[in-house]
């Protein structure tokens, strides 16, 4: 048996590639960038690449995957999150 710490598999909305739920980014449903501890809420998971990134910060995908409205303020305000944290 291996020690390692076994990590959920999530899968990217934008690109679907599927992956450990570490390397992904995960926005949860209060539209705020999750701390690395996981917390409950829907959420939606995805690459860390810019590609990605634009095609997740869409207003229409996220409201699909969050199941309520989101308006492109609140998108623009997880991007500027995002852009700030990944320094």
């Amino acid at each position: 048996m291996s020690s390692a710490k076994l990590f959920p598999i999530r899968t990217c909305i934008a690109c679907k590639r599927k992956a450990p739920s570490r390397e992904l980014v995960r926005v949860r449903s209060g539209l705020l960038a999750d701390p690395p501890q996981p917390t409950m809420g829907r959420g939606a998971s995805f690459c860390s690449s810019p590609e990605c990134w634009s095609r997740a910060l869409n207003p229409k995908l996220l409201s699909y995957v969050f199941r309520r409205p989101v308006t492109p303020p609140q998108v623009a305000l997880i991007q500027h999150y995002l852009e700030n944290s990944s320094r």
